[in-house]
Formats: structure tokens, sequence, C-alpha cells
């Protein structure tokens, strides 16, 4: 079976691309990145004749239907609303929650919320000179007073770190990382404090305990709303030998059984009538985190 999915700067697509190529030697499928714009869609399906391909709606033009009449294939569409003018439907739509809305049952639409990257972090390590008390992450939020002087307040009161895409003022700011140091960061640090970047599932995953700003989807990750609620939970962690390895625990266990992306790539794949490559993720997520 080939699967091909466009090289687009959409983590969805990336991450799923990477629990794939993980499976790929192991299940009978060939996973294919297509550079979009330097390959046609049409050259894609007349060298490749994939059996599943996943697309972004802005692809489904003229060419796009061209391939509909002339091939037999499944697709898996990126999309915040059901494609109109096109004979052939998705076997699956990935949207935003926030798009849920906008389809019907019949459009089988899946809301593909953020998720452990377990491909990218598993071979993590702790490392004395990134070690921390407190990590930051930069990036992916808007850097609003109120974030601005909960740092600030970090740095002052924690041995803290941040690194990111996005620069901060403080000494305590070490730079953009690849991913692999990002992944050692976290190892590294006590706690991390999520601003909006779900670094915290990651963090989760690897065994740090994490406090998010707002509340969120996973109930046992602890969230902060004001500077004392901050200052508390970080305490109460760092306090309690036996409270934070039981939360750090309780993290790791429910991230790494039910919101990492092979989970959510599963999820996909069962949804488009692909049950063995779905049971194959799953499979592969447990084997990692025993």
């Amino acid at each position: 079976m080939k699967i091909v999915i466009p090289n687009l700067p959409f983590s969805h697509f990336q991450h799923i691309a990477g629990c794939l190529k993980i499976i790929e030697s192991t299940h009978p499928l060939e996973v294919l990145l297509w550079n979009a714009d330097n390959k046609p869609l049409i050259d894609v399906f007349d060298e490749i004749k994939p059996d599943i391909i996943f697309l972004h709606e802005k692809q489904l033009d003229l060419s796009f239907q061209m391939v509909c009449n002339e091939f037999d294939f499944k697709y898996v569409l990126m999309g915040s609303s059901p494609p109109k003018e096109i004979d052939k439907k998705p076997s699956a739509i990935i949207t935003e929650e926030e798009f849920l809305e906008n389809f019907c049952i019949g459009d089988n639409a899946l809301p593909l919320r953020a998720a452990a990257n377990v491909s990218q972090i598993q071979n993590s390590d702790f490392k004395e000179e990134l070690a921390s008390e407190v990590l930051v992450i930069t990036g992916l939020f808007q850097m609003t007073q109120a974030i601005v002087e909960s740092i600030v307040f970090l740095c002052d009161a924690f041995k803290t770190k941040i690194i990111g895409d996005e620069k901060f003022a403080l000494p305590n700011y070490l730079g953009r990382v690849d991913i692999f140091e990002r992944a050692d960061f976290i190892k590294s640090s006590q706690v991390l404090v999520d601003f909006g970047t779900q670094d915290f599932l990651d963090a989760s995953c690897l065994g740090t305990a994490s406090i998010v700003a707002s509340s969120s989807f996973v109930p046992c990750v602890r969230s902060f709303n004001s500077i004392d609620s901050l200052r508390q939970n970080i305490n109460d962690l760092l306090s309690d030998k036996i409270i934070y390895q039981e939360y750090c625990d309780k993290g790791r266990a429910l991230v790494s059984q039910e919101h990492t992306y092979f989970h959510r790539s599963a999820s996909v794949f069962s949804a488009i009538g692909e049950p063995e490559i779905s049971q194959t993720l799953l499979n592969k997520i447990e084997e990692i985190v025993k």
C-alpha cells in the first residue's frame, strides 16, 4: 500500500508521516513525502499511483478533479469545511475543534488535538548542563504583558531556563534549539511551564512535571491563572518528592496511553477503514512506552 503525504507546514501531516515511517519496515506499506511545490499532483498519481493520499483543502483544484476521474484511491483532507463541487468525498477530514460545527456526521470529520511526538523525544537524555527547576519554551503564543510578567517571576524565583523561537530579553534565554536538543532540555527539567505551546504533552510523556497556563484537555495536568497560583503549583511539586513523582507518573501514564501522535494517527486510519494500519500504530506506541 502506497501512502502519500504532502510536505506542507502542518504539524498533523508531519507527525502522522513520522509515525508511519516508524512502522514502515514492519508493515506492508510505503510512505512517500510529496514536495507539492516541485511536483504537480497529476505527476504524483502518474508516477506513484497512491492508494491513500493526504491533502489540504487548497489542493482540491482542477488537477484533483482529473485524477479522481482516472484513479481509484482514498484521500484524507485537512480542512475547515466539507469540500464543495467535488464529486469524490474524502474518506475522512482532519479539522480543528472550532470548525466541527461546519460538518455533518456523514462527513467523518476528526478533530485532531495536539499530542506527544514520541518519535522525536523517545531517545532524549537527562543532561546536567541543561538541568533546571523550571523550563519555558517560547513560540506559538502571543507574548502578552501577563505572560512576560509570569516569565520574569519564574526567572527571579526559580532556576529557570528559556528556549524557543521567540527571543526573550533575559540571560535565562538560551536561544533556539533543534527538536532533539528541545527533548533533552525537557528531560533535564523538573517542571515545564506551558504558556500555549502544547509542550506539556511531550513533557508528560517524558516524566517531567508540567503546568499549563489554561485548562487542558488532559484532566490530570495542573493549570494556573495568576502568578500566585503558578508559584503555589511549582512549590507544591518541588517541595515534596512523593507528590512530584505521583504527579509525573500519572501524567506519563495518561499521555502515553491516549495522547500521542501514534494514537491520533491510528484514529485517522481507523476512520478510513484501515484497521490493520491503525492497530499496528497502537501496537508500536505500546512497545515504545513500555
